[in-house]
């Protein structure tokens, strides 16, 4: 999973948090998680580790709630890792009304309401990092709800990082290709393509994505704002 390879490495990189496992209750979608976390050595004692909490990512009240958990744990939030995934796979002309609705709640809609959440959660010089797709960038058949519902997502990135950057909190969008994860065991063979005209030739790992993840969520990011970074290997380059 994404997320996993995401909490992994702030782990390593001495951050506690809290990763948030959302179920989102259907056959062709799912929530990755999400993590809020604070940076170890900042107003809380270190070493204190992760705390785990399960929701519907697509039902607002239960989505506010993760950010209540954060603050009781850990006493307010540094670092907010955004990472919500809804798929409904096939062309526009046949998906069905509750596709785009799965898809945009998941993809959008959880963002929006995310976004509204942190904004008065989260201390000054603080970091948000929206996980999207590169497949906002290369228009496919197979799959315009989940581009779209992205893409809306990453609209909101670069509002949004004009509205707190007077805080020094930084907002980007980081854009994974296809990246071997639970969720893509069952489409491998329809990824066939993508992998071969992807310049380095390989299919994505999350570790992949986690590094630059962790690069943005650092003091090393303090300059970069409201950019949205494609990470898939040069497929969309």
């Amino acid at each position: 999973m994404l997320g996993e390879g995401v909490a992994d490495r702030f782990e390593r990189r001495g951050f506690d948090g809290q990763p948030r496992h959302g179920s989102m209750g259907r056959r062709r979608g799912r929530a990755a998680g999400r993590r809020r976390c604070r940076r170890t050595g900042r107003r809380h004692r270190p070493g204190r580790g992760a705390t785990v909490v399960k929701a519907d990512v697509t039902d607002p009240a239960q989505l506010r709630s993760l950010f209540d958990a954060a603050e009781r744990e850990y006493g307010g939030l540094d670092v907010f890792v955004h990472n919500a995934y809804g798929f409904a796979h096939g062309p526009l002309a046949r998906a069905a009304d509750e596709d785009y609705a799965h898809t945009f709640t998941a993809n959008s809609q959880a963002t929006f309401v995310a976004f509204r959440e942190v904004a008065g959660r989260m201390r000054d010089d603080g970091r948000i990092v929206y996980i999207s797709s590169s497949a906002t960038r290369a228009s496919s058949p197979s799959e315009p709800l989940y581009s779209a519902s992205k893409a809306a997502g990453e609209q909101l990135v670069r509002a949004f990082s004009r509205e707190v950057a007077p805080r020094r909190i930084t907002v980007n969008a980081v854009l994974p290709g296809p990246t071997n994860t639970d969720s893509v065991q069952d489409v491998m063979d329809m990824l066939a393509d993508a992998i071969r005209r992807t310049p380095l030739g390989r299919i994505g790992e999350p570790e992949d994505i986690a590094d630059v993840v962790a690069f943005l969520a650092s003091d090393q990011a303090r300059w970069v704002i409201g950019q949205r970074i494609a990470v898939d290997g040069g497929l969309t380059a």
